[in-house]
C-alpha cells in the first residue's frame, strides 16, 4: 500500500507540475511541486525511496513533454542522491530547514539541467536562464515548501506510509502481537 501511494503521489505532482504550475509563471519561473516531494520525503523517510518515486514522476513528464528519455528524470536522480547523502549525514529536521533544502535542491537541479542541456548540445543562453529563471525560482521552492510541508507531514502519521525502518513500526506490530 506504501509504495502505491508513493507512486500516486509522484505521479500526481507530476501532472500537476506540468499542467497548472506551468501556465502560471511567478518572476518568469515555475514551482517545482516534484522537487519539493523528493525533499520533504527524503527528510521524513531518510531513505532512497523518494529518489526513485522522483525517478518515476520525470518518467512521465519524459514520456510526456521531452524530446529524449531521461531529460527531466536525470536531474531529479542525481539531486535526489545528493541530497540523500546530505540528508542522512545531516539529518534536518523541522520545517525552516525542509525550506532550505528545498531551495538548495533547485538550484542545484537547475545546474545539473543546465550541464545537460549543454551536453545535449542545445543553443541558450545561460546567463539568461540562470537570472530569469533559476535564481527567483529559488525563494519560489521554499515558499511552496513551507505551503506544503504539513500536508506530507499529515501524510505520514499514518501507519502505513512509514518506513519499515522506523522503531516505533516495529513496536506497533509488536504491541499487537502482545495483546492477541
Amino acid at each position: 500500500m506504501r509504495y502505491v501511494m508513493l507512486i500516486l503521489i509522484a505521479l500526481m505532482n507530476a501532472l500537476i507540475m506540468c499542467g497548472v504550475s506551468a501556465q502560471f509563471n511567478i518572476f518568469g519561473s515555475e514551482m517545482d511541486l516534484l522537487l519539493v516531494m523528493l525533499i520533504l520525503m527524503l527528510m521524513f523517510e531518510k531513505k532512497v525511496t523518494p529518489v526513485l518515486c522522483a525517478a518515476i514522476g520525470g518518467l512521465a513528464m519524459d514520456s510526456l513533454f521531452a524530446r529524449g528519455l531521461g531529460f527531466y528524470t536525470l536531474p531529479y536522480v542525481i539531486t535526489g542522491m545528493i541530497f540523500t547523502l546530505i540528508i542522512s549525514i545531516r539529518e534536518p529536521k523541522g520545517i525552516w530547514m525542509s525550506c532550505l533544502f528545498s531551495a538548495a535542491a533547485f538550484l542545484v537541479k537547475e545546474i545539473v539541467s543546465i550541464v545537460l542541456c549543454i551536453l545535449l548540445g542545445y543553443q541558450f543562453d545561460i546567463l539568461h536562464r540562470i537570472v530569469s529563471f533559476s535564481l527567483p525560482g529559488i525563494p519560489l521552492q521554499a515558499v511552496l515548501c513551507f505551503a506544503v510541508y504539513f500536508i506530507y507531514k499529515w501524510l505520514y502519521s499514518f501507519a502505513f506510509m512509514q518506513p519499515s525502518h522506523d522503531p516505533e513500526y516495529k513496536l506497533m506490530f509488536r504491541r499487537r502481537r502482545r495483546r492477541r
